[in-house]
């Protein structure tokens, strides 16, 4: 138990060792309250009841391993007759009892039950977190000087875009290739509170279609500093407010990163 608990800890701490505070990055969460995000979906079922499928899976995985500890039997050996008995005895056997295995066969499979209910733990959490549910493009941030010449201070001046924009206009609809490669680009998933979410440049992020079995459900984003990629749905999308198809918001997207679509949609499906 003290090794499980020095695994689940250093998890934990491994997991919020991320700084994702949108303030501590530069941006004022405040700010983007009144910015129509470019990408909005709707979360899957399952990425909204993770943490009650997390506690499900921990008493499936915890009784399972105790019922393996404390209650996986067996049959007890009979012993071997004695030599110097006569073959013809008729002298009543012992009933043969339930007894418990031996550690060394019911700890093993206790810590395959645990090793399972761990793993299935930290997929659903991981997927959860590369789950994209919103993403904002904001302008470059703007550089000024400061007292010392060294230095310069940067911040992103959410609050001089106006909402007669070109690009935030609700009835001119948006044309992604107006954005700037330099762009910042904001990703909260499925697991950022408003205050959170990580932020990079556009021309950083690279934009990869799915694997051939979901291809034309997702996409794949990779941003520099995080390991491995986000999840960009294309079910129940919004782009910029308003609700695309799969063609549409794939387009939409490949055209924000500078990228051409690089499969063909079954037009019958």
């Amino acid at each position: 138990m003290q090794a499980l608990r020095t695994v689940v800890r250093s998890f934990l701490q491994k997991r919020a060792s991320v700084d994702t505070s949108l303030l501590r990055q530069g941006i004022d969460p405040s700010a983007l309250r009144g910015l129509k995000p470019f990408y909005e979906r709707k979360l899957p079922i399952w990425s909204r009841y993770t943490y009650t499928l997390v506690c499900i899976n921990v008493l499936v995985t915890v009784s399972a391993a105790e019922l393996t500890l404390r209650h996986w039997t067996k049959l007890e050996d009979l012993p071997e007759p004695s030599p110097n008995s006569p073959s013809g005895s008729t002298e009543p056997q012992e009933e043969r009892k339930w007894v418990l295995r031996p550690l060394y066969h019911r700890l093993p499979l206790a810590l395959v039950h645990l090793g399972i209910g761990y793993g299935i733990i930290n997929l659903v959490l991981t997927s959860r977190a590369r789950t994209v549910r919103r993403m904002w493009v904001i302008p470059p941030p703007e550089t000024t000087p400061v007292s010392n010449p060294g230095l310069q201070a940067t911040r992103h001046n959410l609050n001089n875009i106006k909402p007669t924009s070109p690009s935030l206009t609700q009835t001119q609809p948006h044309n992604p290739t107006q954005y700037s490669p330099k762009s910042q680009l904001i990703i909260q998933t499925a697991k950022h509170v408003p205050t959170q979410g990580r932020v990079s440049q556009i021309r950083a992020c690279s934009l990869i279609s799915g694997s051939a079995k979901d291809a034309s459900d997702s996409l794949r984003l990779k941003i520099p500093g995080f390991q491995g990629m986000f999840t960009i749905g294309l079910n129940d999308v919004l782009i910029e407010g308003e609700k695309k198809d799969k063609r549409e918001a794939s387009e939409a997207l490949y055209k924000l990163f500078g990228k051409r679509v690089k499969w063909v949609f079954n037009d019958a499906q």
